[in-house]
């Protein structure tokens, strides 16, 4: 085997499991933090070939052919919430897969982000989500956490 055709199979090898590893998702970009950006690049292919294991997030330039690798600031899962995922004003990015069932995200149970919402309720009122929404004071609800749970490939 010639070293040219080495080179290929061991680019589009390292191409297919970039490939694999990486979902479109919307993310909020100020929990990130910019490891480096490279000009040059042709493709959302290439950018993710560029990435090596601590970026978790890349976001391709199309129109300035550039590729911006992202770390997490929190560690490795702590940047990707769901409700990210749906908040259409904020960035697509490609992010990294969390694990080989190929989820991108975590969910939010409770966030708490002042006393406007009173969380001193009976059990009756825990059953269901209450709340300002996921992004500010938000219980998620106990059936809605038994549902996710129950298929048992899920941690808590």
């Amino acid at each position: 085997m010639n070293a040219e055709l080495l080179v290929v199979i061991t680019l589009l090898c390292r191409t297919a499991s970039s490939q694999l590893n990486w979902a479109v998702q919307r993310d909020d970009l100020s929990e990130y933090k910019l490891d480096s950006s490279v000009a040059g690049v042709r493709s959302d292919l290439e950018c993710a070939t560029l990435a090596r294991p601590q970026h978790q997030a890349i976001k391709f330039d199309r129109e300035r052919y550039t590729c911006r690798l992202y770390s997490c600031q929190l560690g490795t899962s702590g940047c990707r919430k769901c409700r990210n995922a749906r908040n259409s004003t904020l960035p697509l990015l490609l992010v990294r897969q969390l694990d080989e069932l190929g989820r991108t995200c975590w969910r939010t149970f409770q966030h708490r982000v002042d006393g406007s919402v009173d969380f001193y309720r009976n059990w009756t009122n825990y059953l269901t989500e209450f709340g300002q929404g996921e992004d500010r004071n938000y219980w998620m609800g106990l059936e809605a956490i038994h549902q996710l749970t129950r298929a048992g490939d899920r941690r808590v």
